[in-house]
């Protein structure tokens, strides 16, 4: 059986959908996943037209632009309240307080950036203990759990890189941990493999701030305390 290149994009997109529709069901608090179809059906829309009716698909933008000027027009110009002649005298009250907002996160599925709270040990374990450890655990992850993994640490420093299978394809994730006085600075980086059916949608949902709340985010958090020996709820996303 052979399959055109429209037919092969056709059946890409209905996968696509498909994963789409079963990821929203499994999460439906993940709203980017929603978006993340969105945007795919309307660039789909727009490379059809295009390709179906050529450039005069482009008068369909002009249309929509005419009625939303007509509309805004409408709306902002004919019918704004006239000005009285005499404004009455208004007086101020009082602006209620503002609530503190939220801090806008750096961190993304891409890439998560945590700071721990994590004061140094008066002792702390020799260098060549740590690099036995690290290297206990990396023969663990290879032999267990079937990951590929490499890594080294130094007095200040810890760096991990490991790729791994997961139920829509394979996946890299490089961790960087880097002390400074009291505190670790620990950067995560996600990268789907070209065979992960989710990369388009990863991609996506990587371009919006990670919410704190979901549950990648704490699933990370506390894969990251564990790991590093940080106490429980002393890591924070940045």
């Amino acid at each position: 059986m052979q399959f055109s290149l429209e037919g092969k994009t056709g059946i890409l997109l209905a996968l696509v959908g498909l994963a789409g529709g079963g990821a929203i069901m499994i999460a439906p608090e993940k709203l980017w996943i929603g978006w993340g179809l969105i945007t795919i059906a309307a660039l789909g829309g727009v490379a059809l037209g295009f390709h179906h009716f050529g450039r005069r698909f482009a008068f369909i933008f002009v249309v929509f632009g005419v009625l939303w000027f007509d509309s805004w027009y409408y709306s902002n110009v004919l019918n704004a309240p006239v000005a009285a002649h005499i404004a009455p005298q208004i007086v101020p009250t009082p602006a209620p307080a503002l609530s503190p907002a939220k801090p806008k996160l750096a961190s993304t599925m891409s890439r998560v950036i945590l700071v721990c709270d994590s004061p140094k040990l008066e002792k702390p374990p020799s260098l060549a203990k740590r690099k036995a450890e690290l290297a206990e655990r990396i023969d663990v992850m290879q032999k267990i759990f079937g990951y590929s993994v490499k890594g080294d640490v130094t007095d200040n420093e810890l760096t991990l890189s490991a790729t791994f299978n997961t139920a829509t394809g394979s996946m890299k994730q490089d961790w960087l941990a880097k002390r400074t006085g009291d505190k670790i600075f620990v950067s995560i980086t996600n990268e789907t493999g070209p065979d992960n059916v989710m990369r388009l949608i990863w991609v996506l949902g990587s371009l919006a701030p990670l919410d704190p709340e979901e549950d990648f985010a704490k699933q990370t958090k506390e894969k990251v305390e564990q790991f590093l020996k940080v106490e429980p709820g002393k890591c924070k996303l940045v």
